[in-house]
């Protein structure tokens, strides 16, 4: 394969990531203050949207080994992955603007909790049945770890695409479209139309530029879901990594949904400031994804992955200290150099997992079976997804509990220590994961 050929496959890779970045994050990012903003009209109190955003994620968990199995063993003419690519792109896109469609929970509270709870559903078992095939195709497209990290780095870059589009895009859209300073109820209708025709576009192009590779890969499996996990987690790498990545993951989501609320409340700046501190977490990411790569290469996984957690907690632990200010800072200035700082391990959150996964997924168990690629994901998912529904009930009940307002904004600044103990957490248990998986032997269950 030439280089061009390489550059493209990378770039149709990568380009569906954007998409899957686009729909999570304006989710997970905008979803609770779309529905209970610190000021004006609330449609369903914080707590409550944490408590059905938790069944959704039940729903999403149910999901992932039953799609990544299904996407194992399926034999088509579209191969294992891209028929889910295909035929997911366009429902997903649809159902994540009707979340963020308020006439639809103008009636009771209870008729509202309702419709977002299976709205919910139907995102998450979406997402998942484009996600899961997706990440399993960087090990049906590579064989070695240097074409994983090219391949995850442009899948991350992307992603970082996306997370820009959701956060900062989408803010400086909302601002466009608000009569008031803060943002309004109505301007979520055309801006949230917007985000999920620019989602569609980038989901389609992943399974169309890669139609030529539609049959790479090994030739499947023929395990049922149940067999299947069973036989992943004889992999003892991959127990340590599964669990200490999705607790890694959890200290990251339960900032990412706070976002909002540190520059409104924290920072004591408007909601269209969010877009300018996330520029700031981006644009770092984005310098670091280089010198992740080249890390990775140089020195293992397991090294860059250390930094990036122990990085990570103590910058999530000084979150608490905003208002106060850093350093004599103004809260201003202490917010934006965190969010900042915060780029450095976040940039590893988007490339390692899916290199890291790739890799586990090669090795063949001692019976001399293989479980799939796709499993293997799916697993990593029901993990990841319990912890982000814990993580997300979590965050509402700090704001409702504690305070979510300039005037009694603790439940916001307990969001930095909590998230930094999921980061050390998570430090710890990759201490323990092996420095060398490239040896089978080491690394899988006797």
């Amino acid at each position: 394969m030439t280089k061009i050929e390489q550059f493209k496959r990378d770039s149709f890779y990568g380009i569906g990531n954007a998409g899957m970045a686009i729909v999570n994050i304006v989710v997970q990012t905008w979803l609770i203050y779309f529905f209970a903003p610190p000021e004006g009209r609330v449609l369903l109190p914080a707590t409550v949207i944490g408590s059905i955003w938790f069944f959704g994620r039940i729903v999403d968990a149910v999901s992932d080994p039953l799609i990544s199995n299904w996407s194992d063993r399926l034999k088509s003419k579209l191969g294992r992955r891209l028929p889910f690519l295909f035929y997911t792109a366009l429902p997903l896109a649809v159902v994540m603007f009707l979340l963020f469609f308020e006439p639809i929970f103008s009636g009771p509270a209870v008729l509202s909790g309702i419709i977002l709870a299976l709205l919910l559903g139907l995102f998450y078992f979406l997402f998942t049945a484009y996600a899961v095939p997706y990440l399993a195709l960087i090990p049906d497209l590579s064989r070695n770890r240097a074409d994983r990290l090219n391949l995850s780095t442009s899948s991350a870059l992307f992603n970082l695409v996306g997370t820009a589009a959701a956060m900062i895009l989408c803010g400086m859209l909302l601002s466009v479209f608000s009569s008031t300073e803060d943002f309004s109820s109505s301007a979520f209708i055309p801006v949230m139309l917007i985000m999920a025709a620019i989602a569609f576009l980038t989901f389609i192009l992943t399974p169309a530029g890669l139609y030529k590779y539609r049959k790479t890969g090994t030739g499947g499996t023929n395990m049922n879901v149940l067999k299947a996990m069973k036989m992943v987690f004889k992999n003892k790498a991959f127990v340590i990594y599964v669990f200490g990545m999705n607790i890694f993951w959890g200290g990251f989501i339960i900032i990412n949904v706070s976002v909002p609320y540190y520059v409104t409340v924290l920072m004591g700046k408007s909601a269209d400031f969010t877009s300018i501190a996330l520029g700031c977490t981006l644009g770092v990411a984005l310098i670091f994804f280089t010198i992740i790569n080249w890390g990775a290469r140089r020195f293992g996984n397991r090294r860059v992955m250390l930094i990036c957690t122990l990085m990570l907690a103590i910058v999530l632990s000084l979150i608490y200290f905003i208002p106060h200010g850093l350093f004599g800072l103004s809260p201003m200035l202490s917010g934006l150099i965190l969010m900042a700082l915060a780029g450095a391990p976040i940039a590893g959150l988007f490339i390692l997992p899916n290199v890291m996964v790739a890799e586990l997924s090669d090795f063949i168990l001692p019976d001399g079976t293989k479980p799939g690629e796709a499993i293997y994901y799916g697993v990593q998912g029901v993990i990841n997804k319990f912890v982000i529904g814990i993580v997300t009930l979590f965050a509402g009940i700090l704001f409702d509990t504690f305070g979510a307002t300039a005037g009694n904004s603790l439940g916001v600044q307990l969001t930095g220590p909590i998230g930094g103990v999921f980061a050390l957490f998570a430090f710890f248990m990759f201490l323990k994961y092996p420095s060398d998986i490239k040896k089978r032997e080491q690394t899988v269950a006797e």
